[in-house]
Formats: C-alpha cells, structure tokens, sequence
C-alpha cells in the first residue's frame, strides 16, 4: 500500500513539474526584444539570424519593388544588402534603445548615427517591416 502512495506521489511530482515549466522565451517578443535580436546577429556576421527579424512581407515582391525575381534571388539581394549594412554593428554598442509600441517604432544610435526600425507584430513575434519602395 505505501508503494502505491510512494508511486503516485512521484507521479504527481512529475505531472506537476511539466506543467509549471515556463515555456520557451520568445526572442521577439518585444520590439525592443527583436532589434537586439537584429543588432546581435548583426555584429556576429549572422545574417541569417537578422533576417530572421524581418517581417514575412519585407521579402515579397511588392514590399521590395522588384518584377521579376524569384524570392531566392529577392533572399539573396537582401542577404547582400544587411552584409553590406553590418560594418558599424560590429564596432559599437546600440545605444539609446526606445520604442514606441503604438507605432512599433525603435530608435537607437550605433557609433552616434540614429537608426529608426519600424516593427509589425507578426504571430506574437515582433518583426522589422520595411519598405524599399518609399
């Protein structure tokens, strides 16, 4: 008898831990959150991971003002574009990180240069959005 209380008091435990175990942190999950996601990968050389901060739509067609191109060679083009953007990422520290979550707009300096990213929130995932057609 013991045994069987000893057993499902385990049991409990376990049922118990796996319920109140915190889930996964979401690396987007502020505005803030997401461009230092951004500025990391992009110190790093990991551009992929700052494209992974982009918003589904700033990939497409419409959003990069092309005909054309396959959305591997609009991939590309962009990989080459944040390449060529990393330099400063890589030198100096973000600084003065402020957002204003009605317009999902961050502002930071990166070696005393203003940056300003507009962010859409994206499944509970906040993403930089652009527009290279403005």
């Amino acid at each position: 008898m013991r045994k069987c209380f000893l057993a499902a008091g385990l049991a409990l435990v376990f049922i118990f831990a796996g319920c109140t175990k915190e889930p996964a942190e979401n690396p987007y999950a502020t505005p803030e959150d997401t461009v230092e996601v951004f500025a990391e990968a992009m110190k790093k050389g990991d551009l992929e991971a700052a494209l992974d901060c982009y918003a589904d739509t700033a990939l497409s067609k419409t959003a990069v003002g092309v005909e054309g191109l396959s959305e591997h060679e609009i991939r590309n083009l962009f990989l080459k574009s944040l390449e060529a953007s990393r330099e400063p990422y890589g030198k100096e520290e973000i600084t003065n990180l402020e957002s204003k979550l009605l317009t999902a707009e961050v502002t930071y300096e990166l070696g005393g240069v203003k940056h300003t990213h507009t962010l859409v929130n994206q499944g509970g995932e906040w993403k930089i959005a652009t527009d290279l057609t403005r």
